[in-house]
């Protein structure tokens, strides 16, 4: 009744005044954000999508004033803040307004007017901050094993295709200077072959922004099938791809619409990190070896 709903608005209210934290908390809202995008059911996707279009406007309103503007429920967004991990709306806002005080994307904030000095500068500003986001999402220890693993196995492979196949050559060439062999494939049809001659001692390297092209999916569950392992670098969580690879290092799309504008620098800096791991374990090992 409207006794109800005026109650729980002064509650949210009330809510709102707290939201900032005395101390600074990692936020990681916007970022869990984007990589659940495409992988949430459509009311959630919907709600989902109102934020990231309306950022700037959505602190100074509750949780009912969001959700009738985005035309969707109020349990919507509670369950939207559940799935990110948050234990409810009034915690999912104040991570997303911490977030919000230290989030910069270059295409929203570069002027006409600017001079090439101060793009420059926005531009490397937003990179560091997509490292930063990042940092916050990505498993360490899968990182690690990787690093193991780009050792341990006999045969390594990379597939990528479109917009993601810089990355794979980057690997590549990483994977020389440690003296490993890799091969390369940017071609779905060479992938899916390939993907029927590996078995249980090759890893399958795959970068995909979004996780979602079929061709790769499908190269990948029939290399799974033959014993390979499958270690995906992606900005997407629940992609189709990260669902089944063995390992999944997350990076951040840092934009608030991931398919307009995305920063490859973070996926770089995990093949950079993979490289550093790798050669202190060759190091380790060599040590190991001179002292027997």
């Amino acid at each position: 009744d409207m006794q109800t709903c005026v109650e729980k608005e002064k509650l949210d209210q009330s809510e709102d005044m707290a939201m900032v934290p005395a101390l600074p908390i990692p936020g990681g809202a916007i970022a869990r954000m984007q990589t659940l995008l495409e992988t949430l059911p459509k009311q959630e996707k919907k709600a989902a999508e109102f934020l990231l279009d309306n950022l700037q406007s959505f602190s100074s309103q509750s949780i009912q004033g969001v959700a009738a503007r985005a035309g969707v429920s109020d349990a919507t967004y509670i369950r939207l803040a559940k799935r990110m991990g948050y234990s409810g709306f009034a915690e999912f806002k104040r991570n997303l307004i911490v977030d919000l005080a230290s989030f910069s994307d270059p295409m929203q904030e570069v002027d006409r007017d600017d001079k090439p000095e101060i793009i420059l500068k926005k531009v490397f500003e937003s990179d560091v901050q997509w490292l930063y986001d990042s940092l916050k999402v990505i498993d360490a220890g899968a990182v690690e094993r990787v690093a193991h693993m780009l050792l341990e196995y006999d045969k390594v492979v990379a597939w990528a295709v479109g917009m993601s196949t810089p990355f794979v050559y980057y690997l590549q060439q990483r994977l020389l200077r440690l003296g490993r062999m890799c091969a390369l494939l940017t071609d779905p049809y060479e992938m899916e072959v390939q993907s029927g001659m590996v078995d249980a001692d090759t890893l399958v390297i795959v970068t995909s922004r979004t996780g979602w092209p079929s061709s790769l999916f499908d190269a990948c569950s029939k290399a799974k099938a033959h014993g390979a392992k499958v270690c995906v670098l992606s900005g997407q969580k629940d992609s189709k791809l990260a669902k089944i690879a063995d390992y999944t290092l997350l990076t951040s799309t840092r934009s608030f619409k991931p398919s307009v504008v995305t920063s490859g620098v973070a996926t770089f800096a995990v093949i950079d990190a993979l490289f550093v791991m790798a050669s202190l374990i060759q190091q380790d090992d060599s040590d190991e070896s001179d002292e027997e």
